[in-house]
């Protein structure tokens, strides 16, 4: 499951028949349709009317039959309750529509046949790949992040991308509906952690501040919830009081791979977690130089607890190997003390250059958009070679009138300084209004 964007325009002609009902796995949404039809269903969605968002549901089910010498497709999808809350807060309120989405595209492997299209920028080849998506063995052309891959399966298919006429359609082959009055959606309490602790530092955001991710503490008593809340290249942390990690500053090396984990305790479902790398002080983790999000949906199906839709990157500079970064996640118990259950979610990087500042931020936020960050204040000093081009920049210089114009070369000695060498060896630095002194 993923978020998708809603679509209300139905296809010219369709045979698709539906209904959409409440169980006690969640809301079930049943819909028949032909086979030339249901080779282009990409996923089915799940549309919450009044909030107007949307779940897209690529692991859906199918069988068929033959009717009357035609073949008939039934597409079978469920949506567990807990995933129903990240599209609205108040679902007994909502009525939700169902309807296969058929997506399409035409591609440079044959201008005749569309293939089966799905445009979601968060969504990598790699993690798409991990998708239990319909079995039917149907070609897929995958947009992620601006890239074009096409995908059977689990496969990478080289050398096919959207023709110079693509001509996208998506629209739906009919829908079903059910209202969520009557249905006993869950709703999430912290555990009981046990005699509260003093807390250091507990701030309280809002009327439900309780419910707040953490790595560490429960944010009502301050008693220890995590244990190993952090860890980065193997080594486990407790957090201390949901601020900060006492890591002593350690170090790894540009272009090696780091893994940093994240055991979270959560009074809600999960939108995303975070990597903030280069941060400049604490509390200043949207000032960071490179993020890594990784946006997750509930996933009562797997062992996992929650389906990675996505990873996204910010960064103004390529100081993370976008490429090279991957994540995953896996249900733990919180500590022993509790049994809780928490979600460990680890991610794998590549920096590519000197960071500014060695202090890194971990957040989770929520699907009502409470937050947590948490920063690892002594951090990790990223060391080496950078493999990242140095900055360059190129100036008209005139040293007099008897003399021409020179065009002076510059090359950045190392980004975290703001010093320069030209092609004759001298040093130029630049001051804050983007003059420049030799």
């Amino acid at each position: 499951m993923y978020h998708a964007d809603p679509v209300g325009s139905q296809c010219a002609g369709a045979t698709s028949a539906g209904a959409a009902s409440f169980t006690d796995a969640g809301l079930d949404a049943s819909h028949t349709t032909t086979d030339s039809e249901f080779s282009l269903v990409a996923y089915v969605e799940v549309h919450a009317v009044s909030a107007n968002r949307s779940l897209g549901v690529t692991a859906y089910r199918y069988d068929s039959e033959t009717v009357s010498g035609t073949t008939v497709f039934t597409m079978n999808a469920t949506v567990p309750l807990e995933a129903l809350l990240t599209l609205t807060g108040a679902p007994e309120e909502e009525t939700f529509v169902t309807r296969p989405v058929v997506s399409t595209i035409i591609s440079t492997a044959d201008p005749n046949t569309p293939l089966r299209f799905i445009d979601n920028p968060a969504i990598t080849a790699a993690v798409y790949g991990t998708l239990r998506f319909s079995e039917q063995a149907q070609v897929t052309l995958l947009a992620t992040d601006g890239t074009d891959v096409v995908v059977r399966r689990t496969a990478v298919l080289d050398g096919v991308v959207r023709s110079a006429a693509p001509d996208i359609t998506k629209c739906h082959l009919g829908s079903a509906q059910v209202a969520g009055a009557g249905v006993a959606f869950p709703s999430f309490e912290p555990p009981d952690a046990g005699p509260a602790e003093p807390a250091a530092n507990r701030t309280r955001g809002g009327d439900d501040w309780a419910l707040n991710p953490t790595f560490g503490r429960s944010w009502d008593s301050g008693a220890r919830v995590v244990e190993g809340g952090f860890s980065f290249n193997g080594m486990y942390l407790d957090v201390t009081d949901n601020h900060h990690v006492d890591l002593a500053r350690t170090v790894a090396g540009i272009g090696e791979v780091s893994t940093v984990t994240m055991k979270v305790f959560a009074g809600a479902p999960l939108d995303t977690v975070s990597l903030h790398l280069g941060v400049p002080g604490v509390s200043r983790a949207t000032e960071s130089e490179a993020d890594i999000h990784v946006r997750v949906v509930p996933d009562h199906y797997g062992p996992d607890g929650y389906e990675i839709t996505g990873i996204s990157h910010r960064q103004g500079e390529p100081l993370v190997d976008e490429a090279a970064t991957g994540a995953s996640v896996r249900k733990a118990e919180c500590s022993p003390a509790t049994g809780a259950e928490c979600h460990e979610f680890t991610i794998q990087f590549r920096v590519l250059a000197p960071l500014s500042s060695d202090v890194l931020a971990i957040s989770a936020m929520d699907v009502d958009r409470r937050i947590t960050t948490t920063y690892v204040n002594d951090g990790v000093g990223f060391e080496g070679e950078p493999l990242v081009p140095a900055e360059t920049a190129t100036l008209q210089v005139k040293r007099g009138n008897q003399h021409p114009v020179e065009e002076v070369y510059l090359v950045r000695d190392d980004r975290r300084h703001d010093s320069w060498t030209d092609q004759h060896g001298n040093q130029w630095t630049r001051n804050s209004h983007g003059s420049w002194h030799l």
